[in-house]
């Protein structure tokens, strides 16, 4: 994963671990447990919607 292009994003899981010297760009990390939390949070409520989305299409499905 490229910490520059996630910084586009989301960039509260971005973390400067050397900075800028010599003409040298700033390095940057990910904190990869924060986004783990992030992602896991997102399936959870894609999750609660697809059961929503599915329990609406059964109930048209049902209805004459």
């Amino acid at each position: 994963m490229i910490a520059q292009q996630v910084a586009e994003s989301c960039p509260e899981v971005i973390t400067v671990f050397q900075e800028a010297k010599d003409g040298q760009p700033e390095k940057l990390g990910v904190k990869e447990q924060q986004m783990y939390w992030m992602a896991i949070k997102a399936l959870q409520e894609a999750q609660l919607r697809i059961e929503s989305l599915e329990t609406r299409l059964a109930a048209l499905e049902v209805t004459p």
